[in-house]
């Protein structure tokens, strides 16, 4: 059983205030990370684009499971179990960046400075997903799977997230927002105005 005991019905309380791109963010150290775990911050995600890529990996894992489970040829069996394995670790942290999307969209930012944290060993194994996801998209590139492939914008989002994190545990740089990365590659600039910085507590 759960029981409160409220003093005063009517009394006001504060409520503290969202903190946004302007708001001092706290540092790693705020977070007591505990050894050998790292503060990832994808700096100005691009909400909509990420919600579009986190879909369309959640399609290609459905696609790669159903081939698995019709006895589909051996590679895509193969690919599929290497996907599914890789994305079990990491489940926290992805699930985490979807709800901070999600968040922000429903706050109408455009982009949204998306904090993680995560253990060094995820860089390897941000690095095999990279490279299975890229080798399941040239698998519907060539009509052998239903799914449609990447449009070009996504694999470049995805390829954004895999440098920060791989860049930020394995060699702790600095992050890099999207748009910096973007001028970088000397693609066209994503539309974006203003953003959210929202916070994710890291482990206690």
């Amino acid at each position: 059983m759960v029981w409160a005991d409220i003093t005063d019905p009517d009394a006001v309380n504060p409520v503290r205030s969202p903190r946004t791109a302007q708001t001092p963010s706290r540092g790693p150290s705020d977070l007591q990370l505990p050894p050998g775990w790292v503060l990832v911050t994808l700096r100005d995600c691009p909400v909509e684009l990420s919600l579009q890529q986190d879909q369309h990996l959640d399609e290609l894992v459905r696609e790669l499971q159903l081939m698995t489970a019709s006895n589909g040829n051996a590679h895509s069996r193969a690919l599929a179990e290497e996907i599914h394995d890789l994305l079990i670790s990491p489940t926290h942290a992805r699930l985490t960046g979807r709800r901070m999307a999600e968040r922000a969209q429903a706050a109408g930012y455009p982009s949204v400075d998306v904090e993680m944290a995560m253990p060094i060993e995820f860089a390897p194994m941000m690095r095999r997903l990279h490279h299975a996801v890229t080798r399941a998209d040239e698998l519907c590139d060539k009509n052998q799977l239903l799914a449609l492939a990447s449009p070009p914008e996504i694999r470049h989002l995805r390829e954004w997230m895999a440098e920060e994190i791989i860049s930020q545990t394995e060699l702790r740089r600095p992050s890099r927002s999207w748009d910096e990365w973007v001028a970088a590659q000397h693609l066209p600039r994503a539309a974006g105005a203003s953003s959210s910085h929202i916070e994710v507590p890291g482990p206690r």
